[in-house]
């Protein structure tokens, strides 16, 4: 087991998990759980399964409603919130339903209008993994404008001249075959923007849709065969990391989750998959986030269901 890293005495970094009863969570409904992947007396970040939505917790049209199901662990004074002391919880940020991994939540009121405006800003630096059709340039830059559409279901355009700004950088860290035949790549994404469904309307407009994902895969894209969906991860695109600096502390912060587990799920070879974890590890930052003085927060294991684990 790694060491603690060091922080100030408030913050409570978690080590990494040994298995997956090692690391604390939040239950949810169909034997899912949200691993926390750090927490201190601002933040709870967890790891996010697919299929939950984010939502105001009156949203009562689907039963994987986060908020509500955190409110309601509130309300009933469960284990792991009194563990906490917990009286407040919500998210900061979005993920899209499908969309698994690190998401950000707020321990108290004041934290969640100050982190709000960091994301705001684009002070926060986020941080993604997706699988791809193909094989893209080894990086480029979509910065298409994005516009909100509600029919046929809800969804965006890119490039109109009503579309707000958008953007988004892309990095290809290696192609393989799946078992399928169809031959893909697995890519970073650093959204600089933080607009509905953006990584996945820029990559499907430059020609690499996201795998598994009917709203945004397009009659010409149809020469690429659809792999059939993982049951765990319905989206081929994971959020895997977050960095910024604690506008109460002033302490800068690092936190990433693992991405084997992501990987294998789509029969991405362990070679690749290790090539991944090496790049997000090795993920680039600013010098106002410089190793010096950052806190990491590395989690190689993502689980959500409590099966065996997976090795790196």
């Amino acid at each position: 087991m790694l060491p603690r890293l060091f922080v100030r005495s408030w913050s409570k970094p978690l080590p990494e998990p040994m298995d997956s009863t090692d690391q604390e969570f939040i239950p949810l409904s169909a034997r899912q759980r949200a691993f926390i992947l750090y927490e201190d007396r601002n933040v709870l970040v967890i790891d996010k399964p697919a299929g939950w939505m984010l939502a105001p917790r009156y949203w009562n049209f689907t039963s994987r409603n986060l908020q509500r199901t955190i409110e309601i662990a509130i309300q009933e004074r469960q284990a792991w919130v009194k563990k906490r002391n917990l009286r407040f919880l919500r998210y900061v940020h979005r993920l899209d339903a499908e969309t698994s991994g690190v998401l950000m939540l707020a321990r108290n009121r004041l934290a969640l209008r100050r982190l709000t405006h960091l994301f705001e800003l684009g002070s926060v630096k986020k941080l993604y993994v997706a699988i791809v059709p193909g094989a893209p340039p080894k990086a480029w830059h979509c910065s298409l404008a994005i516009s909100p559409c509600k029919e046929p279901r809800p969804h965006v355009k890119t490039g109109r001249p009503d579309g707000k700004p958008a953007s988004t950088k892309f990095y290809r860290v290696a192609n393989c075959d799946l078992p399928n035949g169809v031959s893909c790549s697995v890519i970073l994404a650093e959204p600089e923007t933080g607009r509905m469904h953006q990584i996945r309307a820029h990559l499907s407009t430059t020609g690499f849709p996201v795998l598994s994902d009917r709203l945004y895969w397009h009659d010409r894209l149809n020469a690429y065969k659809l792999p059939l969906d993982s049951k765990e991860y319905p989206l081929a695109l994971r959020a895997v990391g977050l960095e910024y600096v604690d506008p109460i502390t002033g302490v800068p912060h690092r936190i990433t989750a693992g991405v084997s587990r992501f990987l294998a799920a789509f029969h991405i070879p362990e070679s690749v998959s290790e090539l991944v974890g090496k790049a997000v590890k090795n993920w680039p930052t600013e010098s106002a986030l410089s190793s010096n003085n950052r806190t990491d927060h590395k989690h190689q294991q993502d689980v959500h269901s409590g099966s065996p684990r997976i090795n790196p």
